[in-house]
């Protein structure tokens, strides 16, 4: 009766014995891989079985089974190392054990010290860059890594005189989990960056409309493929605000409000309901408000707050209505909205501008007091990552 060969292993052959008296062959050893942090050795041969009670083959290093006799079992391959089974005799203990599972370990180091472009600042496990301005955000050689990103466009100018609509909010993008993108959508995928330069381009606000002119629109902001529409210029007298990223609000009695973009922002709100009051632009979160039923402008609607740069911070809010008579103007929409004009005797006030890096619209112009409406704040571009 001759006995049987080790199992061969990852790093070598398995032994083989050709004496029936002598001992089976050992199985053959694994490989040692770190890929976890600490040395562990997988993928041993299992030892060759034998004859009676004769020596069994010793089961190879990294998970292998021993091998077995008429009196003693063969070992199973060890779990999640890809161990070979010990092999049996031909006794009463007559079937071979099984070998172990297998695994797959996968490890990446998503570092990025060398990406480039931007205010660069780190947060607990991320780095952020904040573009306040347009230029290029640079992922260095060999490197692919999920980007989360915010990308918010130049805010609408307030409508001009009279009763100038606010200016729209920029368009509001985001990829951070759990948060919200413009118009009440979810929050976008995660991009997938390889190395390479992403264009990136901050959308100016758009400028306030003189008498009888309609506030311009903003500029789109842009993120490689991502890009985020300028928010809608506030009508003047009887028109209706310009459509955007959110949309302006209407004017006078009977203008309606620009329409939002989707997935981006909300619409502007109507003019009218008995009075010439403007409509708010619409926010990032909600439709600008109006009709006001009287001369009073109407409150932009709001934006929405982010974390990505480490703290809450809303954005994108919609510019506040102008006025008529001795009224009040509409209040700036929550995150960076100006307020419209006030066409108070005591006293009267100017219609104020977005905030530079929100996209908010700015406010619309009054009755006579005022006769320009505010421009809007420019749009900003934040990507994040995780970098340990």
């Amino acid at each position: 009766m001759s006995t049987t060969g080790g199992g061969g292993g990852a790093s070598e052959v398995g032994e083989t014995s050709s004496s029936a008296v002598a001992g089976a062959g050992d199985g053959g050893d694994g490989l040692a891989s770190s890929i976890t942090g600490a040395s562990v050795t997988r993928g041993g041969g299992g030892g060759g079985g034998n004859y009676l009670t004769r020596p069994v083959g010793a089961a190879g290093a990294g998970g292998g089974g021993i091998g077995g006799n008429a009196s003693s079992t063969a070992a199973a391959g060890t779990a999640n190392t890809g161990g070979g089974g010990g092999g049996e005799s031909d006794g009463s203990n007559s079937t071979g054990a099984a070998g172990g599972s297998g695994i797959v370990i996968a490890r990446y180091s998503p570092t990025l010290e060398a990406a480039t472009g931007g205010t660069i600042t780190s947060v607990g496990n991320y780095k952020i860059h904040t573009f306040t301005s347009s230029g290029t955000f640079t992922i260095p050689a060999d490197k692919r890594v999920p980007i989360q990103y915010l990308v918010i466009a130049g805010g609408g100018g307030g409508g001009g005189r009279y009763y100038g609509g606010g200016g729209g909010a920029g368009g509001y993008r985001t990829s951070v989990l759990d948060e919200a993108s413009g118009g009440g959508a979810s929050a976008e995928g995660t991009l997938s960056c390889a190395a390479g330069s992403y264009t990136v381009t901050i959308g100016a606000g758009g400028n306030g409309g003189g008498a009888a002119v309609q506030g311009s629109d903003g500029a789109n902001s842009v993120f490689g493929s991502i890009t985020s529409t300028g928010g809608g210029g506030g009508a003047y007298y009887g028109q209706a605000g310009s459509a955007g990223g959110s949309g302006g609000g209407g004017s006078s009695s009977s203008g309606a409000g620009g329409a939002g973009t989707s997935n981006q922002g909300f619409a502007g709100g109507p003019a009218g309901g008995g009075g010439y009051g403007a409509g708010g632009g619409g926010g990032a979160s909600e439709v600008g408000a109006g009709p006001s039923g009287s001369n009073a402008g109407s409150a932009g609607g709001d934006g929405l707050a982010s974390i990505i740069s480490g703290s809450s911070v809303t954005r994108g809010g919609g510019g506040g209505g102008g006025s008529r008579y001795g009224t009040q103007g509409g209040a700036g929409g929550s995150g960076g909205g100006g307020a419209g004009a006030s066409d108070q005797s005591s006293p009267a006030t100017q219609a104020t501008a977005g905030t530079a890096n929100t996209g908010g619209g700015g406010g619309g112009a009054d009755h006579s007091a005022t006769p320009t409406g505010a421009a809007g704040g420019s749009g900003v571009v934040i990507v994040r990552y995780k970098y340990k």
